[in-house]
């Protein structure tokens, strides 16, 4: 006997009313109806119905012979992402000296530099990727208000964004006056780096750096939650709290439909 089943470059996220099934391989995500993605898993569809006929169109599924065991995407905790914690980019603004940055940051793994303003940190750190960028709120709003915006899916994204903020996670923001922040528009200071230890600014900073959508309430039962953006800062200002939603997202996965 065969039976039909996800290949195994699939993860399911599953929603109250509505699932996401991540194709890695395609790099597509599709939502589909919960209850009926639940029945095919359960094999109570049989391969005529039109779900399991889409699932086959979209290249999903394989088939098999009956409890053949297939391998499957799983994401936890390990020496990897520990490691990724010990790392992190760094935002800096116009006006940090960036030779004090270099000394300062000596023996720190920085996997990535962004300044904002002055092309004056080249050839700091030969061997990581710098960039130059003028200071735009406005940028960050703009990809908040695209609905579920994250380009393009991969293992690695998802995985970040199970563990990390989309935007805040492994990310040091350098202040002109020297105070570290999640992100150079936010005006959350975890202290400063002229008078205080950078272990120690780190460890506080990290709070911050795993502020996942698991901890806000409308999106932790979302099925998109670890693929759409997260603005942190605007969802806090806007919404007052840390742990606001997006003011821009109109999705309720309590229904699968978007709000009038």
């Amino acid at each position: 006997m065969r039976e039909k089943k996800f290949h195994q470059m699939i993860y399911v996220q599953y929603g109250p009313v509505k699932s996401a099934i991540f194709d890695f391989l395609k790099g597509n995500v599709y939502r589909v109806d919960t209850e009926e993605l639940k029945g095919f898993e359960n094999g109570q569809l049989d391969g005529d119905s039109q779900f399991v006929q889409n699932l086959e169109n979209e290249d999903l599924i394989i088939e098999i012979e009956a409890n053949t065991w297939i391998p499957s995407i799983g994401f936890k905790i390990n020496e990897s992402l520990r490691e990724k914690l010990e790392t992190f980019e760094l935002e800096i603004e116009d006006g940090v000296d960036p030779i004090y940055i270099r000394d300062v940051f000596k023996g720190y793994t920085i996997t990535g530099i962004t300044q904002y303003g002055s092309n004056d940190i080249e050839g700091l750190y030969p061997n990581v990727h710098a960039e130059y960028k003028e200071k735009n709120f406005e940028d960050c709003r703009i990809r908040l208000i695209q609905k579920h915006e994250m380009g393009l899916l991969s293992e690695e994204s998802v995985e970040f964004n199970m563990h990390f903020n989309t935007c805040w996670g492994r990310k040091v923001a350098i202040k002109s006056n020297g105070d570290i922040s999640p992100c150079i528009y936010s005006d959350i200071s975890v202290g400063n780096i002229k008078n205080e230890d950078l272990d120690l600014l780190l460890s506080r900073l990290k709070r911050y750096w795993i502020l996942t959508k698991d901890f806000v309430d409308k999106c932790k039962i979302c099925e998109l939650k670890y693929f759409c953006f997260d603005c942190r800062e605007i969802s806090r200002k806007m919404g007052g709290d840390l742990y606001s939603p997006n003011p821009f997202c109109k999705y309720n996965p309590q229904t699968g439909a978007d709000q009038p």
